[in-house]
């Protein structure tokens, strides 16, 4: 798992002692980063998560830190042969990242890449119709957002992610607002191992 957090914008990453961490499960490691996060307690920071594997994970931080819980949706563009597999990621607000070396080396055209966009807008869409149904989204102005998921692989939906966090934090942007993403890789539930560290957005 991979877990952590940014002091500011213009921090790289910061390592809290232990290169390898163990984790029980999700819950476990919402509890373990938030330990690592309580130097942002005093931040008036607002957790954001990554649905569906990091919200156990940032519904763990919010708590330790006392902090209100948001999520921002977002939806991989799978490959057509290895849909888990990132090419991009879609997020809500219109967000589209695309890797476009990859497109070409794996000889994905512009309509097939329009048929996954789509299939992921539609998805991205249902999803986000049974998760803002529970509430409106939290007010970041002049909040440090720490951005929390369960995983990073090609880091293409933590980027899309952090893409309308930074648009919501500008849009309203106040002195003192900073942004992080913090990661808790986890292998679904079972026992695993890690590092930690982050990054600004």
């Amino acid at each position: 798992m991979l877990t952590g957090a940014v002091n500011s914008a213009t921090d790289d990453w910061f390592e809290v002692p232990g290169d390898e961490v163990r984790f029980v499960d999700r819950h476990d490691a919402g509890r373990q980063l938030a330990a690592a996060l309580e130097r942002f307690r005093a931040a008036d920071p607002v957790v954001v998560a990554i649905p569906r594997g990091g919200v156990p994970v940032a519904a763990e931080i919010a708590t330790a830190l006392e902090a209100p819980l948001d999520v921002i949706m977002v939806r991989k563009i799978g490959a057509p042969w290895q849909p888990e597999y990132a090419i991009g990621a879609v997020a809500e607000g219109g967000v589209r990242i695309v890797a476009e070396r990859e497109l070409s080396m794996l000889g994905i055209d512009h309509t097939d890449l329009e048929a996954l966009v789509a299939k992921a807008e539609h998805e991205l869409e249902q999803r986000a119709e049974r998760y803002r149904g529970l509430g409106g989204r939290v007010q970041v102005r002049g909040r440090t957002v720490l951005l929390v998921d369960d995983g990073l692989a090609t880091g293409r939906t933590a980027q899309a992610a952090a893409r309308v966090a930074r648009a919501r934090r500008d849009a309203s942007r106040a002195g003192g607002a900073r942004g992080g993403c913090a990661v808790g890789e986890s292998d679904g539930g079972q026992r695993g191992r890690g590092r930690r560290g982050a990054e600004a957005f």
